[in-house]
This record gives structure tokens, sequence and C-alpha cells, in this order.
């Protein structure tokens, strides 16, 4: 549920750790939202080209490697968007749409540079998890609490 979901990841930005294994039990239960950037929405339809051309939003953390920001809620999303002061490239818009999360963290792992994820919920909640922890959820398995 939606409201675990966000719970837990409130609960292990403020206790690191101590609630990370009942976190990744909830996430591989739910549905999460990644940020990317398309064409506008126009009458309500997608204007997503057919092509490979997929703009998904991530945070570098130094040249060449980034985290990927996962959210719970499309209102998560909303307030990372607000908070980081975030504007699209002109032509394109946000887009956010909720997926499995081993359909969604599978492919982020083929990314050159992915050193994990960000589980955002808002500014200061928020929980980093490694390469190898999305690599364990991609695959359904619930990583060991640190």
């Amino acid at each position: 549920m939606l409201e675990i979901l966000e719970h837990l990841i409130s609960q292990e930005a403020q206790h690191p750790h101590q609630f990370r294994k009942a976190l990744y039990r909830e996430l591989l239960s739910s549905e999460v939202y990644l940020l990317t950037l398309g064409e506008p929405i126009k009458d309500g339809l997608s204007t997503f080209r057919k092509s490979n051309d997929f703009l998904l939003w991530a945070e570098q953390k130094s040249p060449g490697e980034f985290r990927v920001p996962v959210f719970p809620s499309s209102d998560s999303v909303a307030s990372f968007i607000s908070s980081h002061h975030l504007t699209a490239p002109e032509g394109k818009e946000f887009l956010w749409m909720s997926q499995n999360p081993q359909k969604a963290l599978a492919p982020l792992l083929e990314l050159n540079g992915f050193l994990g994820l960000n589980l955002y919920l808002a500014e200061n909640e928020s929980v980093a998890v490694s390469q190898e922890e999305t690599k364990l959820l991609a695959q359904g398995i619930i990583p060991h609490a640190a």
C-alpha cells in the first residue's frame, strides 16, 4: 500500500538501516514512479515516438556516475520537481507513470555509471539504495539489511 511504503521511506530516512528490510519488502509489492522527459502531451494522448529515445531523470553524483530517483507516488514526483526547482528543456515536459519495481529497475542496471537509486519521498526524506541492492530488488530478492 502506498501509505505503508511512504511511511517506511520516512522511517528509514530518519533511522538509517533500522527499517530497510521492511522497506524493501513493501517496495517489491508496490508500484513506483520514474521521472522522464518526453514530448508534450496533446489532447490527453502521449506523443512518444516509437524510437529508442527515453530520457530518464538522474542525479549526477560525480562525472559519469549518477543515482536515479524513484518515487512512491505522483505527489512525491511533483514535490521533487518543485523542491529542486526543475524546468523541462524547451519542447519537452516532465512525465511520470507508475510501474512494477522489478520491471522498472532491471533496465537501470544496464546504464553505464549507475550507482543506485534514491527512494525519494520529500526534500529531507530519501533513502539511497546501492547498485548491488538494486540488482537484487530487480530480481525480486530482498537484500539483507545492513
